[in-house]
């Protein structure tokens, strides 16, 4: 068993991997449906679309950069 599949199977290290995955998969989820919702029911233009889209992945990502050590 490599180190790596021994950490996986650790007690201690089990919760901080599941929290991390969810934690992502949560973030894209939201980020994702905010924008289909937004995209679908309020932009009709193609240009607009594309530019909400990058703003709003720009706005789930500021956070990051601003509050990382």
């Amino acid at each position: 068993m490599t180190v790596s599949t021994h950490m996986l199977r650790r007690r201690r290290f089990l919760p901080l991997f599941v929290t991390q995955l969810l934690n992502a998969f949560n973030d894209n989820l939201y980020k994702t449906a905010m924008v289909l919702f937004v995209v679908y029911e309020v932009y009709r233009s193609e240009e607009a679309e594309g530019m909400f889209s990058a703003v709003a992945s720009a706005v789930f990502i500021l956070p990051f950069f601003l509050l990382s050590a």
